[in-house]
């Protein structure tokens, strides 16, 4: 399980696409390096805040709207 929990997050990690995962209220649980290198911040930055934040100020009513939908 340990071997399979590490090939895993190896793959994640060095995965050029941005990927995480967030609580329902979008706040990030994790961000893997392209996700961080995308916003110029280290992972532990974003830990913690929520996603919707990094939207355009116009973007983030729209996919609020949705989300709670």
């Amino acid at each position: 399980m340990r071997e399979t929990e590490a090939l895993y997050r190896q793959l994640v990690e060095n995965q050029p696409d941005l990927i995480c995962q967030y609580l329902p209220d979008t706040t990030l649980t994790f961000v893997n390096a392209a996700y961080a290198r995308f916003f110029g911040r280290q992972p532990e930055e974003l830990l913690g805040q929520r996603f919707i934040a990094f939207l355009y100020a116009e973007d983030q009513v729209e996919v609020g709207s949705n989300w709670r939908s």
